[in-house]
């Protein structure tokens, strides 16, 4: 026996508003690079390695790629591990000890496998939990900004459960 069965109207809206919604709040992250502010550090020549200048290590366009942190989370979890909750009040407290005024970029991936929404929300999910921690350390709020990158399918799913922290002098 053979039925056809076709989507109700009332399922079709309800299907469309939840997708313009899931887009609507997933894309309250997404910001541009600070790109003046990366600018404004290579020409000043700051974070070239100089340690008389600066006493902590900055991201820039040009030079070393590599994060001043990298934060790993468990496989489709947003909680923070004992030990990346350790190298975030460990870098706080370098922050705070330097008295320079840094603005914190959060740059993660989603993963390629499974539902987009969930990974971008898990994604938010995590970025909440070390603004959280790093809000109880005394760090700015406004100073973190969060970036979602593009998704990685090359990435095996443990770097796509990573954060990486980068510094820019403000």
């Amino acid at each position: 026996m053979e039925t056809k069965s076709y989507a109700k109207p009332w399922d079709i809206a309800v299907t469309t508003l939840g997708f313009l919604f899931s887009v609507v709040s997933s894309t309250d992250y997404l910001k541009s690079c600070p790109w003046d502010q990366i600018e404004k550090s290579v020409q000043s020549g700051e974070g070239n390695g100089n340690s008389a200048k600066s006493k902590l290590t900055f991201w820039k366009a040009v030079g070393n790629p590599e994060p001043i942190e990298s934060i790993s989370f468990e496989s489709d979890d947003h909680r923070l591990t004992e030990d990346s909750q350790n190298k975030l009040s460990a870098l706080s407290q370098k922050i705070l000890k330097s008295e320079e005024k840094v603005q914190i970029v959060l740059f993660g991936k989603v993963n390629t496998t499974g539902d987009v929404g969930f990974q971008v929300r898990l994604l938010k999910r995590r970025y909440d939990e070390i603004k959280s921690l790093l809000a109880k350390e005394s760090i700015d709020d406004h100073s973190v900004l969060p970036i979602i990158g593009e998704r990685d399918q090359a990435a095996e799913t443990k770097a796509n459960a990573t954060v990486q922290v980068y510094l820019i002098k403000n």
